[in-house]
């Protein structure tokens, strides 16, 4: 997927879409069950449109962590749960093998690193983003996704390529996976999962295999990505749960779906 940088004409002069700084990370295999991430090591803060190279015969995605409070890669990489000064901070959707797929979105100046997510973190690739962040928005889009506890709204979707930013406005930390759903179903099975009346059938519902997964953002973040999407129902569900643990957001009412036309 590629960053799509708009620029919206006004009156008089043409309005430019702001610049962002290329941040190229690779990914690559290199065992059957493992794999690493390569990345430039500094780049400075500000808008950046990172650009995930997949090089394995695996999808991944990479994820940015964001660690504070003096503490280093190292602590991060020890630590069993997601302590409060390990942050989520956005990162590439999950791009399938030999593909390129990239986000654009600000980085603050600090100590990150780039990962996997869940239990498949593979070898990261430490990035320190220095200097002062400045001024500027992300570049604007015709659609967005916004999520909440425990809930999205979608908003401009449309059939055919779509510019779409993702903002968190909740508390807890939330990605967006969206699946179409399948010829004859809705989200409606999964409610009555939600509600203790079913068994969850989410492979039954959504096409997982054909889904989009975006990176987790924590509250206050938003990024902006390029997705093209054909015609259809789409399910859009949060598998990550809260910070202090319990089960993921689907499980909470986080589950929606969208006509795109």
């Amino acid at each position: 997927m590629a960053i799509a940088a708009i620029a919206i004409g006004g009156c008089g002069k043409e309005e430019e879409a702001p610049k962002a700084l290329p941040l190229l990370i690779t990914v690559k295999e290199t065992s059957a069950h493992r794999f690493s991430y390569s990345a430039p090591r500094s780049i400075p803060a500000g808008l950046v449109r990172m650009t995930l190279e997949n090089k394995g015969k695996k999808p991944h995605k990479a994820q940015l962590f964001r660690v504070l409070d003096g503490h280093s890669v190292r602590d991060a990489l020890r630590a069993r749960r997601l302590p409060k000064w390990l942050i989520s901070v956005g990162g590439v959707r999950v791009t399938a093998p030999g593909a390129r797929a990239s986000a654009t979105q600000r980085l603050a100046p600090g100590t990150y690193y780039i990962a996997g997510s869940g239990r498949e973190r593979g070898w990261p690739a430490p990035l320190r983003v220095i200097g002062k962040e400045g001024d500027g928005g992300l570049p604007r889009t015709n659609a967005s996704i916004v999520t909440r506890e425990y809930n999205f709204t979608p908003s401009g979707l449309k059939a055919g390529t779509n510019s779409i930013e993702i903002r968190n406005e909740g508390l807890e930390p939330h990605h967006t996976v969206i699946a179409p759903v399948k010829p004859g179903t809705s989200v409606t099975k999964l409610r009555r999962f939600l509600s203790g009346r079913a068994k969850i059938p989410i492979g039954d519902v959504a096409d997982v295999d054909a889904a989009t997964e975006t990176a987790v953002l924590e509250e206050g973040q938003k990024q902006v990505l390029t997705l093209r999407l054909p015609r259809g129902e789409y399910a859009l569900l949060c598998f990550v749960p809260d910070r202090g643990g319990g089960p993921a957001h689907v499980v909470k009412g986080m589950v929606d779906q969208v006509t795109v036309r």
